[in-house]
């Protein structure tokens, strides 16, 4: 948890120095594990879960078409087991994508967006649960966290996050991501033990950044009715930006 704070807190350093831009972000997360326990593979299925979390896309050129982006996500994952006997893996996660993204056209357009970057994991909980048969005593079990072999999972896991989006004029967003894990997060991981993560999210979001642009010594929001009375003459009446040199 220390290291989540400490990245949390570096993110929130370079917002500081930078036109950041922040968003909410959530939705369906349809998620899988590759299983393999002495040396045979565990068939599975998606299970399909939730994810919600924040994002700070930071402007890297004067344009603002590429952009840093790390967020912070909570997510549930895991899997379905479909062989024999049934089951299921759950795993609770905080994520921290850090990607690049790309914008297409400028800020206050509709844009479409692709992203690629690091996804590291934290792993918070997890269950591991088999059903009863005729031939298997079925169990329900807590997985142990930690960085040694007496648990179950690791502390944390890495992926690539692959991104594609589009960005509708005002505020509102839709993103699909990609994750592909990376590590074994087997605590006993080896050739023969694994569990890998992936995971392919659809999001809704929500941006907070205000959209304006100046037109000769005017400013026009975008995400605002024009301002001026009804009636009136908007040249006459419209705010008008007092800049020192236009008393010159």
């Amino acid at each position: 948890m220390k290291n989540i704070f400490a990245t949390l807190f570096l993110v929130m350093l370079c917002a500081s120095a930078a036109t950041a831009q922040f968003a909410f972000e959530g939705g369906l997360n349809m998620s899988n594990l590759t299983l393999k326990e002495k040396g045979k593979d565990i068939a599975t299925d998606y299970k399909y879960v939730s994810n919600f979390g924040i994002t700070l896309g930071m402007p890297i050129d004067e344009a603002q078409h590429l952009y840093f982006e790390p967020g912070l996500y909570f997510k549930m994952g895991g899997c379905k087991i479909t062989g024999k006997p049934e089951g299921e893996m759950r795993i609770s996660s905080i994520d921290l994508p850090l990607a690049l993204i790309y914008k297409t056209k400028d800020k206050c357009s509709a844009r479409f967006m692709v992203g690629l970057g690091l996804n590291i994991s934290y792993n918070m909980s997890g269950t591991y649960t088999m059903e009863t048969t005729d031939k298997f005593q079925g169990f329900y079990k807590e997985l142990k966290i930690g960085s040694n072999t007496r648990n179950d999972l690791t502390k944390r896991g890495a992926g690539l996050d692959i991104s594609v989006g589009y960005k509708f004029k005002r505020h509102l967003y839709l993103r699909g991501h990609y994750v592909y894990g990376l590590s074994n997060i087997d605590a006993y991981g080896d050739k023969n033990n694994k569990i890998i993560p992936s995971s392919l999210m659809l999001n809704i979001g929500y941006s907070l950044a205000r959209c304006s642009r100046y037109k000769g010594t005017y400013r026009v929001y975008e995400d605002k009715l024009p301002n001026h009375w009804r009636g009136m003459s908007k040249g006459m009446y419209s705010r008008k930006i007092k800049f020192p040199w236009s008393r010159m």
